[in-house]
């Protein structure tokens, strides 16, 4: 773009007048280029008025658009987890065959006064213990005689294979999963030697939900007697 023809468009700087011109023609484009400078002049100051007066007048812009949260499911949980995944109720499954017993009249305060948890325990009858839940496998112990479980729907799980069975070191247990797994209610979690390890202790397996807090009740589905793995044991209501 030529500047010098921009700039005489708002009568800045010197007209380039052509050979030839008369000096009224010369005085009519003078003229021009005046008017022109004056209206260029108006133009510039409208437009530093209207910013002044957008800048110190917000109540007239535009408000921004913002999209409006979707709540799903009656929002996130505590641990922002999907609100789709957010259950009411959980609902527990025997983790092995034999005799449910109630938690109370397990020989071990920690698990009898419910400080690790809610739920029932279990006489096992054979030497393995499935997965009652859909889950993650949060940890395993070392000594290989318990496992956590923490389900999607935020429900977490302590399950313990006899009692003061620490002391075997993992003697006699053959775990069948690994921290992180993702587990299916039925899934072999652990196998163990029942015969040899009820010679020296006492085989009561608590199947706890340690979140109990979490949970407005919880209902005991399977009450005192025989049970195979699979069965209901339990439910926990939000």
């Amino acid at each position: 773009m030529d500047l010098s023809k921009l700039m005489a468009c708002y009568g800045f700087g010197r007209l380039l007048m052509p050979n030839g011109i008369s000096n009224v023609a010369a005085q009519a484009s003078i003229s021009n280029g005046v008017i022109g400078l004056l209206v260029g002049t108006a133009c510039i100051v409208v437009f530093l008025l209207a910013k002044v007066f957008k800048s110190d007048d917000p109540a007239g812009a535009l408000p921004e658009e913002k999209d409006d949260p979707v709540e799903e499911g009656g929002g996130n949980d505590r641990d922002g987890a999907p609100a789709e995944v957010l259950v009411e109720k959980v609902v527990v499954y025997a983790p092995m065959n034999g005799e449910v017993v109630d938690l109370s009249v397990v020989p071990d305060e920690t698990f009898a006064l419910g400080i690790l948890g809610q739920g029932v325990a279990i006489l096992p009858s054979e030497g393995k213990l499935y997965s009652p839940v859909d889950g993650v496998v949060s940890s395993i112990f070392e000594t290989r005689h318990a496992i956590c479980l923490e389900t999607n729907t935020g429900a977490e799980m302590l399950l313990h294979i006899g009692l003061e069975t620490i002391s075997l070191k993992g003697k006699y247990f053959k775990v069948k999963v690994q921290a992180g797994q993702w587990v299916e209610k039925g899934d072999l979690l652990i196998e163990f030697n029942l015969e040899e390890v009820q010679k020296n202790f006492k085989m009561y397996t608590p199947v706890l939900l340690t979140n109990a807090d979490d949970y407005r009740m919880v209902q005991i589905l399977k009450h005192p007697g025989p049970v195979k793995a699979g069965e209901p044991l339990y439910e926990a209501r939000r």
